[in-house]
């Protein structure tokens, strides 16, 4: 056992102190942080809920926008949640909310993002948004983005209503004449509706979801930067129904906006990850947040059932402990000589039902909810030693082995389901034994393929 102590300490400071270094190093990635750290983000939720004698019932829907609340722009810096109408809305109280964004001082490194959801139509080939007592013109709300974009903004509109693709579908890049841009994501087109699908609208929902790191592959696997592009390329793949209207309008029909390709501007980085910073200190940055969270998981397969719980730091190390169930198993006869009695000493081994393991490793995001997590570790299984009837038994010789081995594996996992606590998994992977040196002796005498060899196995984890 004082072995297998020493071999965890010193396995475990191996595994570990090369992710903290590539923790460490990751964040010379993040050519945008200069960027993100000089802008401020503000958002408006404008949510449509009520129209009392207007002919449109409840739009529940709307209530899922007091959701940035709880979203990772808050971890972003110099954040700023204005107070959201959400419920009975006027049109005079969202034109007043408009009105206050142009009349902002600090406008040219602001990020705004505007999100409406609401009932729209058209009429005369114009798109109306529709509020609980009155229509506001979509020229007005127009007018007021490119107000913002031309004191230099990025202005970012989610406009989640039907036909909201007519707000803007017969504008083009021209009507940006400063050095701002406008992002715009509509729900459908001109031509469609936007029907609710379970109470959450499509893109709202996938929108705020991705606002709270629930699709870590919408952000930039490079930098864990969530670009215009990468939101634009995750909306299109996953909302299907309608299809989104997404169009991006910079200076003079161009794609750039503040030197960056408007595709690859960054709107915010991942909660809890370091933002470089040159600054004064030659790019220096600080070491990644560490993020900790707490999984269990349950695998099954050749040539045992295991189960385990985790622990991720820095959003892709994991430190796993566990332990695995076995059928007993016995070995042939075992006769062990000493060297000061030509007696044999006779023993039966049999297997603990219980094997524990401590592994660790670094989880790759592959894209499309797919995860890779190469891990390595070690595991520990007891034998004990029966006297055989009729054969001498010492007490120093035979009573029992520890088999010890180096573990290595990769697990593949996917999480199907939209929260993404749950995974599923196919893990492969083989252990060498390096069992003390009793183990050694009886190695030959046990199905020590049932310790060591190729392993296989089907799991499923939840992520808290």
């Amino acid at each position: 056992m004082r072995r297998f102590i020493y071999l965890i300490s010193v396995l475990s400071f191996l595994f570990f102190f090369p992710f903290v270094c590539f923790s460490q190093e990751r964040t010379g990635y993040y050519d945008n942080g200069d960027l993100l750290q000089k802008r401020n983000i503000s958002v408006l939720a404008i949510g449509i809920r009520d129209y009392g004698n207007r002919g449109k019932g409840r739009l529940m829907s709307a209530n899922i926008l007091n959701d940035y609340n709880d979203s990772i722009i808050q971890n972003n810096l110099n954040y700023e949640f204005l107070p959201p109408l959400i419920g009975t809305v006027t049109a005079n109280s969202v034109s007043q909310q408009l009105a206050d964004l142009t009349g902002r001082h600090d406008l040219a490194n602001q990020v705004v993002i505007i999100h409406i959801i609401g009932h729209g139509k058209v009429e005369n080939g114009k798109y109306l948004l529709m509020c609980s007592d009155d229509d506001i013109p979509g020229d007005d709300i127009v007018d007021c983005l490119k107000y913002i974009a031309n004191q230099g903004a990025l202005v970012v509109l989610f406009l989640n209503t039907c036909y909201s693709g007519a707000l803007l579908d017969k504008y083009t890049p021209s009507i940006i004449t400063g050095d701002g841009a406008i992002a715009f994501f509509g729900s459908s087109s001109r031509q469609d509706t936007t029907p609710e699908l379970d109470q959450k609208t499509e893109l709202s929902k996938y929108i705020l979801e991705v606002f709270k790191n629930m699709h870590p592959g919408a952000y930039e696997s490079r930098t864990d930067v969530l670009s215009l592009g990468s939101l634009e390329d995750f909306i299109k793949t996953n909302v299907k129904k309608p299809t989104p209207f997404i169009e991006f309008f910079t200076k003079e029909d161009g794609e750039e906006y503040k030197g960056y390709n408007i595709y690859g501007y960054p709107i915010m980085s991942k909660p809890n990850t370091n933002i470089r910073s040159t600054g004064t200190e030659g790019g220096k940055g600080d070491s990644l947040k560490i993020n900790p969270q707490f999984y269990l998981g349950a695998a099954f397969g050749y040539p045992y059932a295991s189960f385990f719980a985790g622990l991720s730091l820095w959003q892709h190390l994991k430190i796993e402990i566990g332990c695995s169930y076995l059928n007993a198993k016995e070995s042939d006869d075992v006769y062990l000589y000493s060297s000061t009695n030509p007696s044999p000493f006779g023993y039966r081994y049999s297997t603990n039902n219980l094997r524990l393991y401590l592994q660790s490793g670094w989880e790759f995001d592959l894209g499309k909810d797919w995860y890779l997590t190469p891990m390595v570790g070690v595991s520990y299984l007891s034998l004990s030693g029966n006297p055989i009837s009729g054969y001498k038994s010492d007490s120093g010789i035979g009573n029992g082995a520890s088999a010890v081995c180096l573990t290595t594996n990769a697990r593949l996992s996917f999480a199907p389901f939209k929260n993404k606590h749950w995974e599923l998994s196919v893990t492969a992977g083989k252990e060498w034994g390096v069992g003390d040196s009793n183990y050694k002796l009886i190695r030959d005498y046990i199905d020590h393929k049932a310790i060591e060899g190729f392993r296989g196995q089907l799991g499923i984890t939840y992520n808290f």
